[in-house]
């Protein structure tokens, strides 16, 4: 009598090895590419949250009648932020890590003078941006209560920069009539490029 062999269905060790090799090889290639997407998906989030930042800024200064300043604190892997201030005097620059209770903290003010509400950016919730602001007269920008245009007098415009560790970089700058520009200036983004 002739003994048939039997048909086994499965998988050998070596082609399994194989099989989970391969899968590892795949998986850390996906995970390189989805913190790179991630720390894009910040950069866009930053320079969109200090776009509308900006662009408020100059809404709220014509619709109050009143000076609004726009203060940033550079930093870096989120430790930055950004915020609005009713100016006041000689008073128009703010912290933006402070209380709304606090003296110097980033709050819009009614015409009586009492808080009206903090409006800031916190860098926080874009852990892996930095945030530099370049050749701003106290890295603050005060929008005129007239046309929203930014006060000049013995000021200097500058503009701010978000950027990520792997070299994406997008900048936000105010032009003298109060448009807010953003533009990429190295890197890839969904940004146009800067022109010089």
């Amino acid at each position: 009598m002739i003994n048939k062999p039997f048909n086994v269905k499965g998988f050998t060790l070596m082609e399994l090895l194989i099989a989970v090799a391969i899968l590892a090889i795949l998986l850390s290639i996906g995970v390189g590419s989805y913190s790179s997407l991630f720390k894009k998906n910040e950069l866009r989030g930053a320079t969109e949250s200090l776009y509308s930042l900006l662009t408020y800024a100059k809404s709220e200064s014509i619709k109050s009648n009143s000076q609004i300043a726009v203060t940033f604190k550079e930093g870096t892997d989120g430790a930055w932020c950004a915020g609005l201030r009713t100016v006041s005097g000689a008073n128009n620059t703010c912290d933006c890590d402070a209380l709304i209770t606090a003296d110097n903290s980033c709050k819009l003010t009614s015409d009586a003078g009492t808080a009206k509400r903090l409006v800031v950016v916190d860098g926080s919730e874009f852990g892996q941006i930095d945030l530099t602001v370049n050749s701003m007269t106290d890295k603050t920008i005060i929008f005129d209560n007239v046309r929203g245009m930014p006060v000049q007098t013995g000021r200097v415009l500058g503009s701010v920069q978000v950027a990520t560790d792997e070299g994406d970089k997008v900048k936000a700058e105010v032009n003298i009539m109060g448009n807010v520009k953003t533009c990429t200036v190295s890197g890839s983004s969904d940004y146009a490029s800067c022109t010089p």
